[in-house]
């Protein structure tokens, strides 16, 4: 068996981001939901940013600090998310082909968290990836997200 490294495309790090989303509600939101239950009373809807207390401000920046934690440091140490292990795919450091940093994984992932300015990344970061083929921020960064595909040749 041979491997071809391509660069991943962006439906398989759609899918792959929306798995690790499943990922992160199992082992992030669910061990939260009593105390989320008991701070975000049923029924109140979306509040107003005024109508939010420090208790919840403070249990929204746990849970996506944990997603934020989940994503770096899988980065980090194996060089992809669970979700990308299922699809073959690995970030790697645009000239040398291994896995960036700490710092660099922690900033490419900085845009999970819900504060100014990484918020801009919720739509920068998905139309970039859709115009260009790679995320704003693996661009500012000099990263990229790669696929590993395995083949036979005859």
């Amino acid at each position: 068996m041979k491997e071809m490294v391509l660069a991943a495309r962006p439906w398989k790090r759609f899918v792959a981001f929306s798995l690790d989303i499943v990922v992160l509600h199992i082992i992030v939101l669910m061990p939260f939901s009593g105390w989320m239950q008991s701070s975000f009373p049923q029924g109140a809807g979306l509040k107003a940013a005024e109508d939010i207390t420090g208790a919840q401000y403070a249990i929204i920046f746990i849970i996506f600090s944990f997603a934020l934690l989940y994503f770096t440091l899988l980065d980090y140490l194996a060089g992809q998310s669970i979700g990308m292990m299922v699809f073959g795919l690995y970030t790697v450091e645009q000239d040398k082909k291994k896995v960036p940093g700490f710092f660099k994984c922690l900033l490419r992932n900085a845009a999970i968290m819900p504060v100014f300015p990484f918020v801009i990344l919720w739509l920068l970061d998905p139309l970039f990836l859709l115009l260009k083929g790679s995320r704003l921020s693996d661009v500012a960064l000099r990263s990229h997200v790669i696929e590993k595909v395995k083949y036979s040749q005859n």
